[in-house]
């Protein structure tokens, strides 16, 4: 959890988050770039933000599939999984230790940012 965060960025600007584990640091990152649902406070964004391919951080889990990962992806999100699930490049039940590079990266793009 997080509150009272102010933040302003420049266009061009990175920026790195640092914190102990459970700080909810992971969640704020997602809330900014608008990947992740909140239920207080505002959000102005002119321009586009992303969140770049973190390993251990938004990659599919050892123990999950594919198909897992893109559906609580997107249900944080507020999407719709089923349409996406048909389009992603990889087999939904092929569990995340058993992916390679490229098919780890194209089940996160699945998910795709918030629309």
């Amino acid at each position: 959890m997080f509150r009272d965060v102010d933040l302003d960025v420049e266009p061009g600007e990175l920026v790195a988050l640092t914190g102990t584990a459970g700080s909810g640091r992971t969640s704020l990152l997602l809330a900014l770039a608008g990947a992740f649902r909140t239920t207080a406070g505002t959000r102005r964004m002119d321009g586009r933000a992303g969140i770049g391919f973190v390993p251990r951080i938004n990659e599919p889990e050892s123990g999950r599939t594919a198909g897992e990962h893109v559906r609580e992806r997107l249900l944080l999100l507020g999407r719709n999984a089923a349409d996406v699930l048909n389009d992603i490049p990889v087999d939904p039940a092929t569990l995340g230790r058993d992916l390679t590079p490229y098919q780890r990266q194209a089940a996160d793009a699945a998910a795709g940012p918030a629309r």
